[in-house]
């Protein structure tokens, strides 16, 4: 009840409905979605109280520095793994660290645990991961082709792939890990969305436009694809169409803006209510 009362945004009814639970009571997995629950309401606070008191040392920890470095918590994600030196700790602590784009750190933790042979596809995505956040491009193709062959059916590595190619100047790879990806799952508007604008930079205009309104059709309200359509209509020499979708492209951004305005409201709000309660 309190999942579907923050989902409503009715914050408060949610911290009330938390309120009432005891966290010794519940199992494990149910603490840690209090715990989610609260880290999204913006309760830090509260919701490190009750990890302290409520969560045992081991995998659950791995599970609560997840939730912390979501949060933001970046310090409190990295004391919670201290101690734990087995391999998903260090992939753990790794994830942590590349939240905060420490890539220098980061980046030997990564090598120790490939070296070690652990975990291979995980720790190949984050280090493919770390090399296109830190603008190396050309060392995540190499890295992130052994975590496709290793998963050759895993969506998120051939997306991830693929835009390590584009950002290399590798188009052409790019497309055809993307038609890959779209055989795998031909309805993801990810894919769709990611082959529509890299086609049309390669100056293939006509699917282009085929899969960039297929988005916007399943889903009008995505701004990116509509700035893409704004872009490309505007190459194909058609002002009225690309004038329309920078146009939903702008009235888009500035809900986003509202909308995360008003969330920051209510939690500031939902904040000052929750700390004048015993």
């Amino acid at each position: 009840r309190s999942e579907l009362a923050y989902e409503r945004r009715d914050f408060h009814t949610a911290y009330g409905l938390l309120r009432g639970l005891d966290p010794g009571r519940l199992e494990v997995p149910q603490v840690l979605r209090m715990i989610g629950l609260l880290l999204d309401l913006e309760l830090h606070g509260r919701a490190l109280e009750i990890a302290q008191e409520a969560v045992p040392p081991g995998e659950p920890t791995l599970w609560l520095s997840r939730l912390l470095a979501e949060s933001g918590l970046h310090g409190e994600a990295k004391k919670v793994l201290e101690g734990n030196d087995t391999v998903e700790g260090s992939l753990e602590r790794a994830h942590v660290l590349l939240r905060q784009l420490r890539f220098e750190e980061s980046e030997p933790l990564l090598e120790q645990v490939l070296a070690a042979g652990h975990r291979p596809w995980q720790a190949r995505m984050l280090l493919g991961k770390l090399y296109l956040d830190s603008g190396r491009a050309e060392k995540a193709v190499p890295v992130l082709e052994e975590a496709v062959q290793l998963q050759p059916n895993n969506v998120s590595g051939l997306h991830q792939l693929a835009l390590a190619c584009w950002q290399a100047g590798q188009l052409e790879a790019a497309v055809a890990w993307l038609r890959r990806g779209l055989e795998i799952e031909p309805q993801s508007d990810r894919l769709r969305y990611e082959l529509g604008r890299m086609l049309a930079q390669g100056g293939e205009h006509v699917e282009a436009l085929d899969l960039l309104l297929s988005v916007v059709a399943r889903q009008p309200d995505h701004p990116r694809a509509h700035y893409a359509l704004g872009d490309l209509y505007r190459r194909l020499g058609n002002p009225e169409a690309s004038r329309r979708h920078l146009e939903r492209f702008a009235e888009l951004q500035e809900s986003l803006e509202r909308d995360r305005r008003d969330l920051k409201s209510r939690k500031e709000a939902l904040r000052e209510w929750a700390e004048k309660r015993p």
